[in-house]
């Protein structure tokens, strides 16, 4: 199978295989973390305008989205009951035991959570996390720039 890849904005280069529909690449995003792999369910062409323009709205609202996060994540942890009895999180310590993994840009508006409005495309951030061994990805489902939903998969 040949490889491809295209640069395309907001996302750099990117690269798939073949016929592929998926499309890969390492990324940094300020305020979310370094070293995600991200995963674009686009076209055999690339990615679609929706998916671009999904995503550079997850890019812009990096910081919103971490602030209107932390404490979500720390209900969503601590209701797991996965938390470590030596650990306490905070908001000023949680992002600390996160550790960037995966971010989905699925095809259509709909992750395993949620739906959004029609012609949108639903994003998904995924982080493992660093005690959890075995604790599935840690989600943060993303609707136009906005959270959506904590979960876990």
């Amino acid at each position: 199978m040949f490889a491809k890849s295209i640069t395309i904005f907001p996302f750099g280069d990117i690269s798939g295989k073949g016929q592929s529909k998926i499309w890969e690449r390492k990324l940094d995003i300020p305020y979310l973390g370094d070293g995600f792999l991200i995963r674009i369910w686009g076209t055999k062409e690339g990615p679609t305008v929706s998916q671009c323009e999904a995503f550079d709205k997850l890019i812009n609202n990096a910081d919103q989205i971490r602030k209107d996060a932390t404490a979500r994540i720390i209900h969503f942890l601590t209701s797991s009951d996965i938390v470590p009895a030596d650990i306490e999180l905070s908001s000023s310590n949680v992002w600390t035991f996160l550790l960037p993994c995966l971010i989905e840009v699925n095809a259509n508006n709909e992750y395993s959570l949620g739906v959004g409005k029609l012609g949108s495309n639903a994003i998904s951030i995924g982080y493992d996390i660093s005690w959890g061994e075995g604790f599935p990805l840690l989600q943060i489902g993303v609707l136009d720039g906005f959270i959506d939903e904590i979960y876990s998969e």
